[in-house]
């Protein structure tokens, strides 16, 4: 199956973001505004191949990164253990969410997948190798350094499973930060009308903390290799929008969980609960995934990226 990639065009000139001084503020209210905007002029619709002219995939830098920490004939083990970081007032067990199988299968054929990016600029702490420039504090337009290069990662990983994929590289946090999340609903809604067969969405982000001398890490050893640990967040109901089957969500990020923290011990962040739907009452498998945080690097994230596309690759195949 062949992965579907936006053209990778920016119509912004690269200027700092002093909304970003306001992310915790403006995180909390993004997902209250039911309306959702035109989308900046500017962006056209295109597809192009992952694979360029001289036969190399266009990410490939010249840093050799880690390899896959697993065979591609490894097995899911399932974690008997949950955890979870409840930040809404609803009581749960997570235990009550554990199913076999899921609410959704996989199409006949086309994409199955869409991987989209509400804060695509957010970056990793620049490392031998990973140097780019910033537009912002812990942020880059530079596509193959930030978030969307993760999520290139993942939907490699995908793909060489069979699983359609459609990447979505649209910048929808600068200029301006205020309204990512209506922007990316905008582009979500329009893949999954061209592509009714999707029904897997994936916000890939990045998490951030801590203070400019010491950033917010979350890098530990997983099996072996030092790879960023990977947080699934869930949104609920509770923030005003309409999202009557946050449940679902919530039982694939289960089963999602228990795969990844059972076949790569240790991988994991407890599960998120929020008030804020976060664009996921599109389909019932939409979760969004902090991969890593501002204070790890972009290896460790791209290491963890494979080890969660190739779980959720033999998750939704079984």
């Amino acid at each position: 199956m062949k992965t579907i990639i936006k053209k990778r065009t920016n119509p912004y000139l690269a200027v700092p973001s002093a909304a970003f001084l306001n992310f915790c503020l403006v995180w909390c209210l993004n997902g209250l505004s039911a309306a959702v905007p035109e989308p900046p002029p500017g962006r056209e619709d295109g597809q192009v191949s992952t694979v360029c002219e001289s036969g190399e995939p266009w990410w490939m830098s010249d840093k050799e990164y880690a390899a896959d920490p697993a065979p591609s004939s490894f097995e899911l083990k399932k974690s008997d253990e949950l955890a979870l970081m409840n930040r809404t007032s609803i009581d749960i067990d997570l235990n009550d969410y554990r199913r076999d199988g899921l609410y959704f299968s996989l199409p006949d054929s086309g994409p199955a997948v869409l991987i989209v990016h509400t804060h695509g600029t957010e970056a990793y702490s620049m490392s031998d190798g990973d140097v780019y420039e910033p537009c912002d504090v812990d942020r880059t337009l530079d596509l193959s350094h930030s978030v969307v290069r993760v999520g290139d990662e993942i939907a490699r990983i995908l793909e060489e499973n069979g699983i359609g994929v459609v990447h979505s590289c649209e910048i929808h946090d600068n200029p301006v930060f205020s309204g990512a999340y209506n922007r990316s609903l905008k582009d979500i809604m329009k893949n999954v009308d061209r592509y009714p067969g999707i029904c897997v969405v994936l916000d890939v982000h990045r998490d951030a903390g801590g203070t400019a001398s010491q950033k917010y890490r979350t890098a530990r050893e997983v099996g072996g290799q030092t790879a960023a640990a990977i947080e699934i967040v869930v949104g609920t109901d509770l923030g005003g929008l309409k999202h009557d089957e946050w449940d679902k969500n919530l039982s694939f990020a289960v089963s999602l969980y228990e795969v990844l923290e059972g076949t790569y011990p240790g991988l994991m962040r407890p599960i998120c609960l929020r008030e804020a739907r976060f664009n996921q009452h599109v389909t019932s498998g939409s979760i969004l995934i902090e991969i890593g945080a501002n204070g790890d690097t972009l290896e460790e994230a791209l290491r963890s990226a494979r080890m969660f596309a190739q779980v959720l690759a033999k998750l939704l195949k079984s």
